[in-house]
């Protein structure tokens, strides 16, 4: 009974302590031009409205990032920015801090969901408007008239 108990013990540590670890997730890819022209394309099919542009500079150490490629003076200090990969997958979200008018860029502080924006990754502000399904018909009210 002893050694059956011995040999249970064993088992038991050599199926748990043998089982391989799930590799790691792939990392997100860096921005291409490429593609940051195709996900910027996909932002704006999506909302007409949104505000895309580009990461120019990433301060790594204080998490702030400079924005570019965007008219500054449709942002406001202390609206949320989207930072997406080249694979339109979030990676980070911030808050504009500053808008250096003068350089036409936005300051923003991030924090990291998959990882840091890099230079080239896109900054997106959506549309405060809700959004519809492709094709979807919306009926005025009955009072607008």
């Amino acid at each position: 009974m002893q050694t059956m108990r011995w040999v249970m013990v064993i088992a038991v540590g050599l199926v748990c302590g043998c089982q391989q670890k799930p590799p790691p997730p792939a990392p997100e890819p860096a921005t291409t031009p490429q593609m940051a022209a195709a996900v910027r394309q996909n932002i704006l099919q999506q909302d007409p409205m949104a505000k895309v542009g580009e990461v120019k500079e990433v301060y790594a150490e204080r998490n702030l990032a400079a924005v570019g490629d965007v008219d500054v003076k449709e942002f406001a200090v202390g609206q949320v920015i989207v930072f997406v990969s080249g694979n339109l997958s979030p990676i980070a979200s911030g808050q504009i801090i500053q808008i250096a008018n003068d350089a036409g860029l936005l300051v923003v502080k991030y924090s990291v969901t998959k990882r840091a924006p890099v230079k080239g990754d896109l900054a997106a502000k959506m549309s405060e408007r809700p959004q519809l399904p492709p094709g979807a018909h919306v009926e005025p009210s009955p009072d607008a008239k």
